[in-house]
């Protein structure tokens, strides 16, 4: 009689492969996610008064950072605006914008766990 051994397949390995699965999305979710973003992604219009943030999570604002650069690669001067909510970045431009393409590219650190995330939300002055 053979002994059997416990392969990837059957009961046994599907049930250590669910664990596995579930345990690990524990670790992604932990990530500040981008929620929604002022101007919203890919929007036209004028220039914003603002640039707004919002994050799944708290973030530590010291650590994280928020960039504007026009469609030229030139950085926009922004002014840092102090809000109440632990988990958005808001800043403003020093001028109102001219018509073109623009990019925010963002950097967050999570408070809880000081994973860092990064992203680009593009939109256009018309």
């Amino acid at each position: 009689m053979r002994a059997r051994r416990f392969g990837g397949t059957g009961v046994g390995g599907t049930i250590v492969m669910a664990c596995a699965l579930l345990l690990g999305s524990g670790v992604a979710l932990a990530h500040a996610r981008l929620l929604a973003a002022d101007p919203a992604p890919n929007a036209v219009g004028p220039s914003p008064a603002h640039l707004r943030l919002r994050f799944s999570e708290p973030i530590a604002r010291s650590l994280s950072r928020l960039l504007l650069r026009a469609a030229d690669g030139t950085t926009v001067a922004l002014v840092t605006v102090q809000v109440a909510e632990d988990n958005v970045l808001e800043s403003r431009p020093e001028s109102p914008l001219r018509p073109g393409a623009y990019a925010i590219s963002w950097v967050v650190i999570a408070s809880d766990d000081g994973h860092r995330t990064s992203g680009t939300v593009r939109f256009t002055v018309r």
